[in-house]
This record gives C-alpha cells, structure tokens and sequence, in this order.
C-alpha cells in the first residue's frame, strides 16, 4: 500500500471505528474518561503546586547571601511562576501519553474486542492477561517517550538550519503522531505475539498508516484547554480506529524477517 493511501487509511477510518463502538455497544466505554480526566487534572494541579512551591521555598531557605528578603522573595516568586508554565507545558506535551498508561485496561479491552468481532477469533481473556497487556503497553508508551524526546532533542538541534527550522512544527508534529499511532498499534500486536523489536520494525515498515491513526489523536490534543479532556475521548475510538487499520492495510499478511505475521 503507497505511502499516501496508508495516511489517509488511518485518518478516515476514525469515522468506521465510531460507528463500529456504537453499533457493537462499546459505547458504555466513554463513561471512563470522564473518570480519568478528573484524576489526571487534579493530580497535575496538585503537583505542579507542590514542585513550584517547593523551589520557591528552597531558593529563600538557601539564601545566606545577605541580599534584602525583598527581593529574595520577588526571584522566589519569579522563580515559582516560571516553574509552574515549564510544569504545566510539560505535562500538556506528554499528556497524551498519561492518557494512553492510564487507560492501558480499558484500551487493551477495546483492541480485542474490536479484534474478535472484526476475525471471529478467540483470545484468551482474563484478569491476568489484560493485566499483562496493559502493563506492555504501559511500557511501549514510556519507550515511545524516550525515543520522543531523542528525536525531538535532534530537531531542536538542527532548527538552527534555516530549512529544517522552517519545517520544523510540521515535523514535530508528524513525529508525534508516528509515536501515538504507535502505542495504539501495538494492543493489536503485543495480541498477535510479536516481540517489541518485531513490533517496531512492522510499525516502520507502516509507518504512515502510524501517522494517519495518531495525527487525528494529536489534533485532538492541540485543542486549547480541552485538548486532553477530548483526548481522552478520542484515545477509545483511536485504539478501536488503530486495530481495524491494521486488518484494512492487511498489515498481518506481511512478513517481517522469516515470519509471516497471519500465520
């Protein structure tokens, strides 16, 4: 499948994974976030309050310099407020990957869910077993992360380049989006027994079928203010929209080394 027909195959089968969740009552599943979302703000809140007070605090009870408590306070206060926005662009950046862990049970669900109706095939489902896929994905998330920030590390490197800067929030952007439409790929995949070095290589191999499920998601994310209430939203059609894909663009008909994924 040519690369533009992948994208496109993972943007608009988003609107196939709605009616999918609604026509085979999974509906109930949107209930979850409203949950999550009210867990994930307040726990952000309460712990950028507490690091940004706790700098605050540290720079006054370290200074022994003899400058006025004045002005001590006023770099304490600076100091406070700047923590709290880099806390808060931080958490705003990766939150979609909090999402993503957090919901690790319920995505896993969906994923096999969709998988049995779509196959017909049974797996075997128990506490235990989602347990364990909730916790390979948990750690393909915290993987996705670290290779994030190498790759975006190297973009802020190069932005210096008058192109590659010019070209840069694009960039970003689709790197981001290969990430997400990872994580929601890999629920199908951890199901099929691949390892994650054979899930990584089938991702690239896909790559912008990855780009189309997870841009949707990001678009999503970048909403002001709501962006991660309605990705928490989106993340349920996402991983639903990410396995049927994955059947439509016969990804496991492919062969990765001497393996042929649908035997």
């Amino acid at each position: 499948m040519k690369s533009s027909k992948q994208f496109w195959t993972g943007v608009k089968i988003y609107v196939d994974a709605y009616q999918f969740i609604k026509k085979n009552n999974m509906a109930w599943t949107f209930i979850v976030p409203i949950l999550f979302t009210a867990f994930v703000l307040m726990s952000e809140i309460v712990l950028i309050d507490s690091l940004a007070d706790y700098w605050g605090i540290s720079i006054i009870d370290k200074s022994k310099m003899g400058i006025s408590s004045g002005f001590v306070e006023f770099i304490a206060d600076s100091v406070n407020f700047l923590f709290r926005i880099i806390l808060f662009i931080f958490f705003a950046y990766f939150a979609a990957y909090i999402v993503i862990m957090l919901m690790s049970p319920i995505l896993s669900y969906l994923s096999e869910k969709t998988d049995k109706i779509l196959t017909g095939q049974e797996f075997k489902s128990n506490f235990i077993q989602t347990l364990k896929d909730s916790i390979k994905g948990i750690f393909i998330s915290l993987r996705n992360i670290f290779m994030e920030l190498i790759l975006l590390f190297l973009m802020f490197i190069l932005s210096s380049i008058p192109i590659v800067g010019f070209l840069a929030p694009v960039i970003v952007f689709l790197i981001s989006a290969y990430f997400y439409g990872f994580s929601f790929m890999y629920f199908s995949m951890e199901r099929h027994h691949l390892s994650i070095n054979q899930s990584v290589r089938l991702v690239r191999k896909n790559k912008w079928l990855a780009i189309g499920n997870g841009s949707v998601f990001s678009l999503f994310l970048m909403i002001p203010i709501l962006g991660v209430f309605l990705s928490m939203f989106t993340s349920i059609i996402a991983v639903v929209a990410a396995t049927m894909s994955l059947y439509k663009a016969e990804v496991f008909e492919q062969k990765i080394g001497n393996r042929t994924l649908a035997n």
